[in-house]
């Protein structure tokens, strides 16, 4: 599906964020998943921390003025 998804994207010049590929936790090396998704699958405050700012970093590259205009940066964020 992935690759489906990339090519209609593309095709249509959408963005997109693949966090499989892109976040670099990887469920099957111990730690990582101890430190980010100890069940193998789903995020604990740690992974979703760093999925946030993936998708933060994400965002800022497609439209940098949407996310202040909108006020999506709390002052305690970075």
């Amino acid at each position: 599906y992935v690759h489906a998804i990339k090519e209609v994207a593309e095709y249509y010049s959408i963005p997109v964020l693949d966090l499989f590929a892109d976040l670099g936790i990887c469920p099957d090396v111990e730690v990582q998943k101890e430190m980010f998704c100890p069940d193998g699958l789903h995020p604990n405050d740690e992974g979703n921390k760093k999925i946030a700012l993936k998708l933060k970093k994400f965002l800022e590259k497609i439209n940098p003025k949407y996310l202040t205009e909108k006020g999506f940066y709390p002052e305690n964020s970075q």
